[in-house]
């Protein structure tokens, strides 16, 4: 039974979150080791940018953007979720 990789994403701020996933694919991007990641590296980046967008655009007055923004971080976490299960696997 394989170990499950923590990587602590529900500690870190957003900003904190999207630098994380930029240091992932920066690490990645063409390691020998892990050719074919799943999620693809260009989903989590886009996921980063997005959630990058809507947390700049954040307004605390608009209930609806901060929605956004969470919603954003969830998608990015689960894709880094399952990219910790492509390097374990």
């Amino acid at each position: 039974m394989k170990a499950k990789v923590s990587l602590g994403l529900s500690n870190r701020s957003t900003t904190g979150l999207i630098e994380f996933a930029r240091q992932i694919v920066t690490a990645m991007t063409g390691n020998a080791h892990f050719t074919t990641p799943n999620p693809s590296l260009s989903s989590i980046t886009q996921a980063a940018n997005s959630l990058e967008a809507s947390y700049n655009n954040l307004n605390m007055s608009n209930k609806a953007k901060a929605v956004q923004v969470n919603n954003q971080r969830a998608i990015l976490k689960s894709l880094l979720g399952q990219l910790s299960n492509y390097v374990a696997n």
